[in-house]
């Protein structure tokens, strides 16, 4: 070989292994603790986007993500914790990640960047165990996940000023969704949520005054509602159509109208339950029961009756009822209203507050009570 050809063949393979080099991702898991470390990965691996491993993001230091632009896949964890960063910009052209795990970052405000995301395999926001919690104290929303809409294990723990799950209104399905220690006056954000297959918790909710977000909600297997010291009802659970597992209402001091459809259907059942600790009418499976087991049978000689919508929000129309006499009392006793009845009779209590009514009816010297809820 002549010594220019030779020279020429060492010269293009030095060039075709640094360029083979600089296309490659590194192997195993990554660890970026400085903002320095973001900088020199970028420039020692210019042409990686899809990383195979886990990525560690954590310093003080780092409060700029911007370098990472060129990933577009994470297939391990990226875990950001510690860092001064305020959002995520930088990672707006990853399309695929499975797992977020964010914790202890002052200065995050926000989670824009990642508006390429449409799924999630596992999204922990705190609570990175049972008993050890990791909490963003400035995070206010959780803007930039605004795209995803099926996340199989969502955890979002103690966050001091997360008010805002709008977010989260592509979200369909999930597999579990645990909330706890989070300010938030409603869960607003859910409302396009229509399955949780395993567990939906929600505890520790000092704000919370109402789950109607959760009015799309049709299957779930296990409840928890806990500690929400500002929850009236369980109104917008009033959807669901199956609880295939366990059922635990407790220590929600002002929570006194729970005995909804789906709730007496499940207890009905003889479905596996924890209540205590909630206000009267809900302060045990036996007290719920109790307001459910109304007759809702009619005696063979005397038409059927239907009661619709039921659950309503103003009024509901009863059918079958030629001629007769009605009262409407709260769980109390105290009669709302009363009147003649006819069928196709429409009575209107758009006036009331949400909670479960009785209807008497009277009818050719029988009485028949049915329950009826307001939303």
């Amino acid at each position: 070989m002549k010594p220019f050809e030779s020279l020429f063949l060492c010269f293009f393979t030095l060039i075709f292994f640094a360029n083979t080099s600089n296309a490659q991702c590194p192997t195993g898991n990554i660890q970026l603790a400085s903002q320095q470390e973001i900088n020199d990965f970028v420039a020692q691996y210019p042409n990686c986007t899809e990383i195979v491993g886990n990525i560690e993001i954590g310093s003080p230091a780092v409060n700029d993500l911007s370098p990472l632009t060129q990933l577009t896949s994470i297939e391990g964890t990226l875990w950001i914790q510690d860092s001064h960063l305020t959002d995520l910009t930088g990672l707006n052209n990853l399309t695929s990640l499975s797992s977020l795990l964010i914790g202890d970052n002052d200065s995050l405000v926000n989670l824009v960047g990642l508006e390429n995301i449409d799924s999630l395999g596992y999204l922990n926001i705190a609570g990175y165990s049972a008993v050890t919690f990791f909490p963003n104290n400035s995070l206010t929303s959780l803007k930039g996940l605004d795209n995803v809409t099926v996340i199989s294990d969502m955890v979002i723990g103690p966050s001091p000023a997360l008010t805002d799950l709008t977010a989260l209104n592509n979200l369909t399905a999930a597999l579990y969704i645990d909330f706890f220690s989070i300010p938030a006056t409603s869960l607003d954000g859910l409302n396009n949520l229509a399955s949780v297959e395993y567990r939906l918790s929600i505890g520790d909710f000092p704000n919370l005054t109402d789950l109607t977000a959760l009015s799309n909600l049709t299957s779930v297997e296990d409840l928890i509602i806990g500690a929400c010291p500002g929850l009236v009802d369980l109104m917008g659970l009033e959807n669901l159509t199956s609880i295939d597992g366990d059922l635990q209402i407790t220590s929600n001091p002002i929570l006194s109208i729970c005995a909804i459809p789906p709730i007496c259907n499940y207890l009905e059942s003889g479905g596996a339950s924890e209540i205590y600790d909630n206000a009267p009418n809900c302060n045990s499976a036996e007290e719920i029961l109790a307001l459910c087991t109304v007759s809702t049978t009619v005696p063979d000689n005397l038409p059927q009756i239907t009661i619709s919508p039921n659950p309503t929000s103003n009024t509901f129309t009863i059918q079958g009822i030629p001629q007769g006499t009605y009262q409407i009392h709260d769980t109390t006793g105290r009669i709302i209203q009363s009147g003649n009845m006819q069928n196709d009779l429409s009575i209107d209590i758009s006036q009331e507050a949400r909670g479960v009514y009785f209807i008497s009816i009277q009818m050719e010297n029988e009485v028949i009570s049915k329950r009826i809820v307001k939303m």
